[in-house]
């Protein structure tokens, strides 16, 4: 009970981290204060896709 527990918190957390790396990156290359691509502000995007495709496929 407790692992499914620590799943879903670890998710849960996993999740929120790349939504906030994402949006402070986003902030920051339209405010013009770095020079990065949006390749590199739009990976975590990218693997928060893949995250969710996997937990997507994932079978019970």
């Amino acid at each position: 009970m407790y692992k499914a527990a620590l799943l879903r918190a670890a998710w849960s957390v996993s999740f929120l981290v790349l939504l906030f790396v994402f949006k402070f990156l986003l902030c920051n290359k339209l405010s013009g204060q770095n020079g990065l691509e949006y390749s590199e502000v739009l990976s975590p995007v990218f693997i928060l896709l893949q995250l969710i495709a996997v937990r997507a496929c994932h079978l019970h």
